[in-house]
């Protein structure tokens, strides 16, 4: 534990942050650490402005390899992402076992059909006595393993869709993460922005990905000559439901259906049915490309011949959605907009000019906790 009285210097404000020698810390809301106000005060009491953007961009999450423990998320507290190095979800297998590649909405769960002959009414309860009462409780599941099983699984959330590239080595290998290289892949968190660059057998890939702040929508743009040689295409996938930590069971193939409903222009929608639930997820494209069926519940979209980019949105709605969606361009300007707006409020801390080798840590830690 680090010495409240040595290592910290005034305590400002009712978010109790404080300022360490020379560095600056804003008055604001308690909830939110990173502020909108231009005027703040220094420990010797002076005004001062803190460069907010400075502060948030220098400790800008930067990844240079694979690692299963640490995948970027991006999301709006509604809706999140998590993608991998190429910053989409190309090789959830890496994954699996320790930060499963998902992609999640609040309303998204799911329910396995109930097996016959069993009535959750007849549930047993444990009694305790609580207060001077018996209470039951759900903590035995002798002689009704069964049900006790279900209910303790369902719902459960649900794995929307895994959206990953599909990349093609020379000789038509599908590509393995030992296939990638030179991986470079940072999230602004100014604006909300993730850019992955990286080499796929020698060749240049750039992959930039958002989630809009108010939609559940994931925006992405590609740039590759891997395209023009057919070698580059989007896989949209989806699983089956599961209590797993993955969300996702990729084996039940009979037990959930995957239908385009409507296919028209740049846009494709399709319905998701799973036992008694169901949700909707639309594409939309900028320009010319086609949506490829790779099996009943995998698709892939390739762009068109000679191009050399490729720029969509994809939608997740537990309704159908008929109104045009955002552009990734749009989405990315959203986002921005949104984030920026994030970092102005609240309150902020400054601590580049303390001589404490600890304060690049705890400024670090007080940035990254605030998303």
């Amino acid at each position: 534990m680090i010495s409240r009285r040595k290592f910290l210097g005034t305590v400002i404000g009712s978010a109790g942050l404080a300022g360490l020698g020379r560095n600056t810390v804003a008055h604001g809301s308690p909830q939110k650490v990173f502020a909108a106000t231009s005027q703040v005060l220094t420990s010797q009491g002076e005004n001062a402005r803190i460069d907010r953007a400075a502060i948030v961009t220098r400790h800008n999450p930067v990844i240079r390899k694979l690692d299963p423990l640490a995948p970027l998320s991006l999301g709006n507290g509604e809706f999140a992402f998590t993608g991998d190095i190429t910053g989409l979800q190309t090789f959830p297998l890496e994954y699996q076992k320790a930060m499963p590649l998902c992609t999640m909405a609040q309303w998204g769960w799911h329910s396995t059909s109930i097996p016959p002959g069993l009535d959750p009414k007849s549930f047993r309860l444990t009694q305790y006595e609580t207060h001077g009462r018996p209470v039951g409780y759900q903590t035995s599941s002798e002689g009704q393993t069964e049900l006790y099983t279900w209910l303790r699984e369902n719902p459960h959330r649900l794995h929307l869709g895994q959206i990953g590239l599909r990349l093609v080595t020379v000789d038509q290998r599908e590509a393995r993460p030992t296939d990638i290289s030179e991986i470079d892949q940072s999230l602004d968190l100014w604006t909300g922005l993730l850019t992955s660059r990286f080499r796929f057998q020698s060749t240049a890939v750039t992959v930039k990905t958002s989630v809009h702040p108010t939609l559940d929508l994931l925006a992405v743009t590609i740039e590759s000559t891997l395209m023009e040689q057919a070698r580059l295409a989007v896989r949209f996938a989806f699983p089956y439901g599961s209590s797993g930590m993955e969300a996702a069971d990729w084996n039940q193939v009979d037990r959930h259906v995957t239908q385009i409903i409507r296919q028209t222009g740049r846009r494709i929608e399709f319905r998701r049915t799973l036992d008694a639930d169901q949700y909707f997820v639309v594409i939309e494209c900028e320009g010319q490309a086609r949506l490829v069926p790779e099996n009943a519940h995998a698709f892939l979209l390739k762009s068109a011949s000679e191009k050399t980019s490729l720029e969509f949105v994809v939608a997740f709605s537990p309704q159908a959605a008929t109104a045009s969606l955002p552009t990734a361009a749009q989405t990315f300007l959203a986002g921005a907009e949104h984030w920026k707006r994030f970092w102005r409020e609240g309150s902020a801390i400054e601590l580049a000019e303390s001589k404490d080798q600890r304060a690049p840590e705890l400024e670090r830690r007080v940035v990254l906790s605030s998303t």
